[in-house]
Order: C-alpha cells, then sequence, then structure tokens
C-alpha cells in the first residue's frame, strides 16, 4: 500500500480525460478511419465491446482476450507468462502493437499480456490473418491493436476510481484524474494490484490435495497523456507508461521440490505523436516510440539472469484521399534496437527500416480493393517482398463478401541469433516467411428491435523455414527446420435485441476450428496437431441490461491440447467448459456523480483443468467492483 499511496500523490499533479462519446481530432479533417477500414477492408477484425473491456478492467489483457476473442492463450499458470497464438500460429507470429508501436520482445519474439493491464487501455481490437505488409515482422497468424481514447477537448475535470477485491488475496485499486481545456488535454491513470493466488487443486501427480505456494504477483503502473489542439489542423500527443512487475513463479505440479523462483520486469514506454492536417484530403502523421524494459530472473539456487533491451521508433504515414473512391498511404518506418543479457557476449544491435504503400479502391460502388506492399532493409540486406491483395464485395444491403491473400514474414529474434551457453544461437538463420489466403462472408441484418452480424471465414497458412530449437548431442541451437501448415474455419455471432428504451439483450459468440501441423498434411485432418493448438475452441457472453441493473453470463470452451510433439493421447490436456456469472448497478447520484458496482464468480461449476500440462488453475473464485466516476 505504501507504493499505492506514492502513486497517489504523484497522481494529484495530473488529470485524465475520460469522456464515453466519440470525439473529433482534428474538426476539418475528413480522413479520419482507422488504417483498418480503410485498407484492410476485406480482413477479419474483431473489437472488444466497451462494456467487456469495463467490467473486466482489473483484469489482465491475456485474460479479457480469453474471454471474448477469437484467439487462443497459452499461458504458464495463472500470473504466469501468457502468450497469444492465432491460426495455429505461435506467439512469435502473433503482433502487439500500443498505438501503432510494435511490443513483441526483440529478445524472444514475444509478449506477456498478464503484464498488460486492461484497465492501461480503452481500446482492443483483434486483426486475424497475415497483416505484416501493414505491421511489419511477426504480424503472420494475427495482430492485437491496443489503443488510449482520443483526447477529448473542452471537458473541465473528470475523476473514475476503481476498486477491486477477490478469492486469493487479490486486491486492485485504480485511479483516473484528467482536466481538459479548448487547447490542452492533460491526463493520468495509476494502479496497484496484487494477489496471493494460493488456491487449493488436486495434484493428479501426487494424488494429493495441494495448495498453489510462490505464486503471489504485485504490480504498479502509471499512464501519463498530454495532448495539444495547436488549432482544427494540428494535434501533438505525448504519452509515457511506466510500469513495475514482481511475479513469483511456482514449481510445476511434476515437480518434487518447491520453487522460489522470482521475476521482476520493468519498462518504460514513451510516445509522440503529432498530426497535421494539410487540406480536407492529405494528412500526416508522425509517431516517435521509446521503449525499454529490464528483466531479472532469479531462482535462488544457481541461476541469476539479468536482460535490458531498448527500442527507437520512428515512423511517419501520409495520407492522400484522393477522391472519394480512392485513399492511399505512404509510409516510412524506422527501428534500432540494442540488448545486453548475461547470455549474450556482448551488446547486441539492430537496424530495421521499411516503406510502405497501402491503397484503397471502391470500383462500381460494390467493391473495395486493397492492394498493400512494404519492402524492408535489416542491416542494410533486403528482407522479403510482402505484398498484400484485399477484396470486399458488396453483394446486397445484407451480404458482402471477401477474400485476402498475403505474405508475411518473422526476422529471428536476438536470442535465436546470440545467445550462447549450454544452448548456442544461430547467426546464419533467415527469416520465416508466409503466405496466407482466406475467404468469408458477412451477413448483416438491422430490423426495428433487433440487429445482428454473422460471420464465417475459412483460412490457410504455410509457414516455411521455422524457426524450430533442437539438440545436437547435449547442445540446444535453432535451425530453420521446419515448415507449418494450419487452416480451419472462424464463425463469430453478435445480436443485440432492444425491447424498449429500458432493456436489451446482447449476444457475442466466437469458434475456432482450426488444424495445424509441423508434417505436411496428407489427409484433411493432419496425423500431429502442432503442441498447445486446440482444434476446437470458442466462446459465448449473454448480457441482460434493464434500465440500471446488468447480469452476464460467459462461456469459454477449450477443446483437446497437445504436449508433446508425439501427440501421446495420455499426456494430452483434456477440452474444458469454464462459465462465469456477473451482475451489477449503477446508481446515478446526480447529474456529475456516478457509482457502479460488480460482482463476478469465475468457474462457476468448479472445473478442474490445466491450461498447460503440470500447470493448474483456479477453482469458483470471486471478485467484486467498484467504480466511482465524477464528470
Amino acid at each position: 500500500m505504501r507504493r499505492f499511496s506514492i502513486l497517489l500523490m504523484y497522481m494529484c499533479t495530473g488529470y485524465w480525460t475520460w469522456a464515453q462519446q466519440d470525439s473529433i481530432l482534428l474538426e476539418s479533417v475528413q480522413i479520419q478511419s482507422s488504417r483498418l477500414e480503410v485498407f484492410a477492408s476485406a480482413d477479419r477484425t474483431t473489437r472488444i465491446d466497451s462494456n467487456q473491456l469495463a467490467l473486466n478492467d482489473g483484469n489482465s489483457i491475456a485474460m479479457l482476450l480469453t474471454k471474448f476473442a477469437p484467439l487462443n492463450i497459452r499461458a504458464y499458470g495463472i500470473g504466469g507468462l501468457s502468450t497469444a497464438s492465432m491460426r495455429g500460429t505461435g506467439s512469435n507470429q502473433t503482433a502487439v502493437l500500443w498505438e501503432g508501436i510494435n511490443l513483441q520482445s526483440q529478445m524472444n519474439g514475444s509478449l506477456d499480456l498478464n503484464l498488460v493491464p486492461a484497465f492501461m487501455v480503452d481500446d482492443v481490437t483483434i486483426q486475424s490473418g497475415g497483416g505484416a505488409s501493414m505491421f511489419g515482422s511477426g504480424a503472420m497468424g494475427g495482430t492485437i491493436l491496443l489503443g488510449n481514447q482520443t483526447p477529448v477537448f473542452n471537458r473541465g475535470l473528470n475523476l473514475s476510481l476503481h476498486e477491486q477485491i477477490g478469492s486469493f488475496g487479490l486486491q486492485n485499486h485504480g485511479l483516473k484524474l484528467g482536466f481538459s481545456s479548448k487547447k490542452l488535454s492533460l491526463g493520468i491513470r495509476g494502479f496497484y494490484r496484487k494477489a496471493d493466488n494460493d488456491f487449493s487443486f488436486y495434484n493428479d501427480f501426487t494424488q494429493s490435495e495441494e495448495t498453489q505456494k510462490n505464486a503471489n504477483i504485485e504490480q504498479y503502473g502509471l499512464l501519463t497523456e498530454l495532448a495539444y489542439r495547436a488549432n482544427d489542423h494540428q494535434l501533438i500527443q505525448i504519452k509515457h507508461w511506466y510500469q513495475n512487475n514482481d511475479t513469483h513463479i511456482p514449481k510445476t505440479a511434476s515437480a518434487g521440490l518447491p520453487s522460489q523462483a522470482v521475476q521482476q520486469d520493468a519498462f518504460h514506454r514513451g510516445l509522440v505523436k503529432w498530426q497535421q492536417s494539410f487540406s480536407n484530403k492529405l494528412q500526416l502523421d508522425y509517431k516517435l516510440g521509446l521503449l525499454d524494459h529490464i528483466l531479472e530472473y532469479d531462482d535462488k539456487i544457481n541461476t541469476h539472469s539479468h536482460n535490458h533491451a531498448q527500442s527507437v521508433i520512428n515512423e511517419a504515414q501520409l495520407r492522400y484521399a484522393a477522391t472519394q473512391n480512392i485513399a492511399l498511404e505512404l509510409g516510412i518506418n524506422h527501428t534500432y534496437e540494442n540488448s545486453t543479457a548475461d547470455n549474450y557476449t556482448d551488446k547486441v544491435t539492430r537496424n530495421r527500416t521499411a516503406i510502405f504503400l497501402s491503397t484503397h479502391f471502391l470500383l462500381w460502388n460494390k467493391l473495395d480493393l486493397n492492394l498493400l506492399g512494404r519492402q524492408s532493409v535489416i542491416d542494410g540486406n533486403a528482407a522479403p517482398f510482402l505484398p498484400t491483395l484485399g477484396l470486399n464485395y458488396h453483394a446486397t444491403n445484407w451480404l458482402d463478401i471477401k477474400a485476402k491473400a498475403a505474405k508475411s514474414y518473422r526476422i529471428p529474434t536476438f536470442n535465436d541469433l546470440y545467445w550462447s551457453g549450454s544452448s548456442m544461437g544461430n547467426p546464419d538463420l533467415v527469416p520465416e516467411e508466409g503466405v496466407s489466403l482466406e475467404a468469408g462472408y458477412v451477413l448483416t441484418t438491422d430490423q426495428r428491435f433487433w440487429r445482428g452480424t454473422y460471420e464465417g471465414t475459412v483460412f490457410y497458412n504455410n509457414i516455411q523455414d521455422w524457426i524450430l530449437w533442437t539438440p545436437t548431442g547435449s547442445v540446444w541451437s535453432p535451425e530453420n527446420k521446419e515448415e507449418l501448415w494450419s487452416y480451419g474455419i472462424e464463425q463469430s455471432l453478435k445480436l443485440t435485441a432492444q425491447f424498449n428504451d429500458n432493456q436489451h439483450v446482447s449476444l457475442n459468440a466466437n469458434y475456432q476450428y482450426v488444424l495445424s501441423t509441423l508434417k505436411q498434411p496428407t489427409t484433411f485432418i493432419p496425423e500431429i496437431q502442432t503442441t498447445y493448438t486446440p482444434t476446437h475452441q470458442g466462446n459465448l457472453y449473454v448480457s441482460y441490461e434493464w434500465k440500471k441493473a446488468n447480469i452476464g453470463i460467459n462461456n469459454t470452451y477449450t477443446g483437446k491440447q497437445y504436449s508433446d510433439e508425439s501427440n501421446v493421447e495420455i499426456r494430452a490436456l483434456d477440452p474444458y467448459l469454464l462459465t462465469d456469472i456477473s451482475c451489477g448497478y449503477r446508481f446515478v447520484l446526480n447529474r456529475k456523480h456516478q457509482l457502479a458496482i460488480s460482482l463476478q464468480v469465475k468457474n462457476i461449476f468448479d472445473i478442474d483443468y490445466e491450461v498447460r500440462r503440470a500447470y493448474y488453475m483456479p477453482g469458483i473464485n470471486y471478485q467484486f467492483n467498484l467504480v466511482y466516476k465524477f464528470n
């Protein structure tokens, strides 16, 4: 609590801009649609509903995506490393961007989503399929886009206080403060979170009831935002995100000795954005990103490691709306990376420069055509050219037909290239290259009392020069040894029924059927499925709102997962279905003051399950939330 008190003192010097409605960025600019809407019209995109985000703002992004997104979260237990996998690819092939800045580690190629609190972002969008033409290296299976709310000016003082308590010692405290005038918006949000995670579980390895130990976590962070609107044509933003994470790592259920291991992650993320409108057709966006991440690991026995990664990202985009039917975007990105680690012989660096072009054409008022291309140079060597073709045909007012073909790639990580010790990196590795194909349709309806959207997609991915660590004697080393094939079906359904002004029902559902293998399939169903890739996975969320009260139920199904490359059945994880329920009420005290309370019961049927072999998860547990807002 001492650290949280310090955060509160610091936050009193800043303000947070908070508002429910969308804002106008530059009033005279008419080309404000997001890059995905304009230049990825054929892509399958999923945006997490604002109500779902608000209800789960005390959880991590990993938990949020598990409940509501069409992807697979690969986790090492509660509070442990959690990464995203999309369309049968790995975590290294799923890009994660914050405000357009790629957060994937240059050292290991992934991002731990347990270290990203939902409280720190306002928008979560998932783009499925190859997106390297737009987002660069690593966007092979898909991309997770995190963002903060566009500044709202002339709003005065805003405040929201967030309190959460729950099972297993969970405490979560958050505060948002803000003030904005006609030209200036100042904002800050901070949080403090801790949990013991000392839940009980039945250990199949020891055939006994046990309590999880050395699994406690402590996190605190601060996000400061400043926006200045010089005039209706120019906006400047500065953002800084600091966070510290202490994570104790428990032993696996199959291990004999207890664990005392602990990992500390501390990072700074800085961002400067400048947006200039030259006319209602031409706009320039520039961003400068600074990333600094320090990771310390200590098992309290014989291993203590220190890793430090830094990145500087410069990117400029010039968007031109030639006509109502033609839009172009030309951009350049330069990224400088450096890292030090105990297992590197020296400090390692890398320079990457990319030029990219995105186009959108609306033909015959029926067909959206997207052509994209990206060319990168890495330390003076040309990377593969990345083209993308997307088509979205508006057949009727209720049917869209989509198709897309894209090429993608992923450069080797610093660990792949430079690791030394008992395992050895391989400086001769080449980038992974992939091709993705997809086709689908979207059905929409908008009736008097209800509206709905149903989307179905079939996809195919092939990734060559897959980087895989393999042993040569007792030494492990990576090679461009494998090839991945993944294909399947994705479906989603959204329905809303509005009975009257006071009550409505909403339904959101996702289902994925994924086949993924490192062995060339000779039949439709491959002999070997890649590890920790469920063939069947889905989620369903239904909510009912009446006046100021709401109730909801969320079901998440994860099919059988193989834990080894030989698909030994006895080592496979059993499928599981988890059910959470929630209820809440919003008190409007007066025009300026609101108070919202909610209760969540997770895993209500007390299901025993593992997210990874020998990593058990808690049974039934509870969370109580209280949010006070002043506007």
